[in-house]
């Protein structure tokens, strides 16, 4: 079914309508009680323009959704009295035409044109002294429709040009947004835009620019499209879709209370949807597939320049993100000892390769007095930032007990109520502490949880150092005991984490 739309001046219709208008001037005396219609029709969007010279008045409007086969019939001999066309014509003004006199305009790209001679009686003389007019007029017509769609065309490529060039050195995607708008605006007009970039997990709206919605109701509900809406069916089917009414449309969610008619666009990047490309109007049917093929172009372009935006935007918060890690790598190889100590008789070593920028894994050397030196190992849950902050607490829980003189089972049971205090649950620390007395070559140590050092012995016998307790930060209030190892000349004592035990070679 068709709908007549009464229509404004076409901001690419100013060479016909220019024409047309003269064409009235200099007809309308010789008109009498006759008409003529100018048909313009437009095959991609399915639209005939209208021009009907009347008597007292120039009249124009359109008509949707008339099908190519519906205008043809007007050059036939015999147009059949159900055509749309011809019986909103007979109804506009009154009477049908006279002799089917069409005088078709040849196609130029996707318009074609005719025009029609209305009386209410065969007025031979009338018809034959207008149709040598018709036939002037005819040949500027068309000179007029080529020139319009070249205007079109031109503008259309000289913004895709522009657009292209500002898009190509924008990293920042409000930038991206803004060009594209700019160049729209001039293209055709709109009431709302809206650029929606989904997530990585596709399931939330990451990235809104918008222009048209004022309240707050609507940028929550804008919020909500990922998933609901013309927006949400587009982004899931990767399909187009032109809304000449909104309101008969049951996937629309009303974000604007005037909007009548919508148009989205999907954007690719690859394969891959990666958003939509919104326009509304607050006038029925203002979209056709000539304004669909034009958004299309420049969404292709906006995706492009997004993709890339966005990466740049992932590209500046990495490096962001590794130059504060190498800043909290720098702090934490501040905490390990910079060269072993030195005792008489005895040599320390020690090497600490972290898999990540920063991790959990902790050794230390401190001294308490003279012959006394304190030596911890430390594993904690979890890997990278997180692990070394873990650590850190754990190192400072560690120092501060032991500059308060306790006993190592005291410090141990302390250490153990602090870590539970300061991290969530589910964080832990294993560790090992214990103190060299260099002058009688004993060592006394508590294992909380670790992977048990060992000591090989001259002799070729090994002894597992497990005493101690339950790992640190699970459970407070802990007790945890302590025992003396004695030292004599040739043994060797190693302490490591599960790092060493769980690496594998090339043969697994």
């Amino acid at each position: 079914m068709t709908t007549k739309h009464y229509t404004t001046e076409s901001r690419f219709a100013e060479s016909r309508t220019r024409t047309i208008g003269e064409f009235y001037q200099e007809i309308r005396d010789l008109l009498q009680d006759a008409s003529l219609a100018v048909l313009i029709y437009h095959r991609l969007r399915m639209e005939l323009e209208i021009h009907l010279f009347l008597p007292q008045a120039l009249e124009t409007f359109s008509l949707r959704e008339i099908a190519p086969g519906e205008f043809d019939e007007l050059g036939l001999l015999e147009i059949p009295e159900d055509n749309p066309i011809y019986l909103s014509l007979c109804q506009s003004v009154g009477y049908c035409p006279v002799g089917h006199n069409a005088h078709l305009i040849k196609t130029v790209g996707y318009i074609s044109a005719t025009i029609l001679l209305f009386a209410k009686q065969d007025l031979k003389p009338l018809s034959d002294h207008v149709e040598r007019h018709i036939e002037i007029y005819t040949l500027r017509l068309q000179n007029a429709i080529l020139a319009d769609a070249l205007d079109r065309n031109l503008l259309e490529l000289e913004l895709l040009q522009e657009t292209g060039e500002i898009l190509s050195m924008s990293l920042r995607i409000d930038d991206v947004f803004r060009g594209i708008v700019a160049a729209l605006t001039k293209l055709h007009p709109f009431d709302a835009l809206g650029i929606f970039i989904l997530s990585k997990d596709d399931e939330t709206i990451e990235e809104i620019f918008s222009l048209g919605y004022e309240t707050e109701t609507s940028r929550h509900l804008l919020e909500t499209k990922a998933d609901r809406g013309l927006v949400g069916w587009v982004t899931k089917t990767g399909e187009s879709v032109i809304v000449p009414n909104v309101n008969e449309d049951p996937r629309y969610v009303k974000t604007r209370e005037t909007t009548a008619s919508e148009l989205v666009v999907p954007l690719f990047s690859g394969r891959q949807v990666i958003g939509a490309f919104n326009l509304e109007s607050d006038q029925l049917d203002a979209y056709s597939p000539l304004d669909l093929e034009m958004v299309r172009a420049f969404a292709n372009q906006a995706a492009l320049s997004i993709t890339r935006a966005r990466l740049y935007k992932e590209m500046v918060a990495k490096n962001r993100i590794e130059d504060q890690l190498q800043v909290a790598r720098d702090i934490q190889k501040s905490f390990l000892p910079r060269v072993p100590p030195s005792y008489p008789g005895f040599d320390f070593d020690a090497i600490n390769i972290s898999s990540e920028k920063v991790g959990g894994d902790y050794f230390d050397f401190i001294p308490i007095v003279d012959h006394q030196l304190g030596i911890t190992i430390a594993d904690v849950s979890g890997k990278g930032l997180p692990a070394s902050l873990i650590m850190a607490s754990y190192r400072a829980s560690l120092i501060a007990e032991i500059r308060n003189n306790y006993a190592i089972r005291t410090i141990m049971r302390k250490v153990n109520n602090l870590i539970f205090e300061s991290v969530e649950r589910g964080n832990f620390v294993t560790a090992v502490y214990g103190v060299l007395d260099t002058r009688n070559r004993v060592f006394t140590f508590s294992n909380a949880g670790h992977n048990p050092p060992f000591i090989l012995r001259k002799s070729g016998e090994v002894e597992s150092l497990t005493d101690g307790g339950l790992i640190l930060g699970i459970v407070p209030e802990r007790q945890y005991q302590e025992r003396p190892v004695q030292f004599g000349s040739g043994d060797i004592m190693v302490m490591y984490t599960d790092g060493v035990t769980d690496t594998e070679n090339d043969k697994g």
